[in-house]
């Protein structure tokens, strides 16, 4: 099966060859760029940590199975999605004192999670609206 050709960056006054859009080091300076100005709330630095890593670990043995049902099962079948995130009830933002409460987290999955925290910050995933 034939390759197709490499094209110019398309950073202007680069003429290094790509295999479409920006070559690899322009790419990869535009990766840098974005993750310096992401904004990322002080709370998010906890989930980095052994502790929490731990924790989770904990409230995913004890909810095997999604707890919140929404996205997973829309239909009340009974059938749920296994659990992969462990989802904080209150979150950290309004109740910070909760963070590390285990009676304030319960296991749900990735859809139910991305559902109820975008329904939380208004369809900004992380970005609430001002």
């Amino acid at each position: 099966m034939p390759f197709k050709p490499k094209s110019a960056c398309t950073q202007p006054g680069c003429r290094a060859l790509s295999d479409g859009g920006k070559c690899e080091l322009h790419a990869k300076a535009r990766k840098q760029e974005l993750d310096r100005n992401r904004v990322r709330p002080a709370s998010h630095a906890m989930y980095h940590t052994v502790r929490w890593k731990r924790l989770r670990a904990v409230v995913l043995d004890a909810q095997p199975y999604c707890t919140i049902g929404t996205a997973c099962d829309p239909y009340n079948t009974g059938r749920r999605a296994p659990s992969t995130v462990a989802d904080h009830i209150l979150s950290i933002e309004s109740r910070p004192d909760l963070a590390w409460d285990f009676d304030n987290l319960r296991g749900c999955c990735a859809g139910c999670h991305a559902q109820k925290t975008n329904a939380e910050d208004q369809g900004g995933f992380g970005h609430k609206e001002q």
